[in-house]
C-alpha cells in the first residue's frame, strides 16, 4: 500500500517537474511601493509634528488672552497690560445651574406660547 502511494506521489512530482514554469516574484512591486509610501508618511509626520507644536503654542497664547477679555481690550485701547489675575479657588462664583435654570424657564415659556398660539 505504501509503495502504491509513493508511486502516485512520484508520478505527480515528475509531471510538475516536466511542466515547471518560471514564475515572477510579484510581491517585490508592492513591497517596494509600501516602502516608498512609508518614507513619505514619515516625512508627513515631521510636518504634522511641526504644525502641532505651532498650533499648541498659538492655543496657549489664545487661552491666556481669552481668560480675561477686559484685560485684552484695555491693553488694546489704552496700550497697557495690567498684571494677570491669579486664580483663587475660594472666590465666589455663581453656580452654572442657575444660568441653566433661567434658560430652561425662558425656553419653556416660549414653547408654551408657541403651542398655545
Amino acid at each position: 500500500m505504501v509503495n502504491y502511494a509513493a508511486n502516485i506521489l512520484n508520478s505527480k512530482l515528475l509531471v510538475k517537474l516536466f511542466y515547471a514554469t518560471i514564475s515572477l516574484d510579484t510581491d517585490w512591486f508592492y513591497r517596494r511601493a509600501a516602502q516608498v509610501f512609508m518614507q513619505g508618511c514619515f516625512g508627513f509626520d515631521k510636518v504634522r509634528t511641526t504644525l502641532q507644536v505651532v498650533a499648541s503654542r498659538l492655543t496657549d497664547k489664545l487661552i491666556a488672552i481669552c481668560r480675561n477679555p477686559a484685560r485684552l481690550f484695555s491693553a488694546i485701547l489704552f496700550n497697557n497690560t495690567p498684571p494677570a489675575e491669579q486664580y483663587n479657588p475660594d472666590a465666589y462664583r455663581q453656580a452654572i445651574g442657575i444660568g441653566v435654570m433661567y434658560f430652561l424657564g425662558i425656553f419653556s415659556f416660549f414653547c408654551l406660547l408657541f403651542f398655545l398660539y
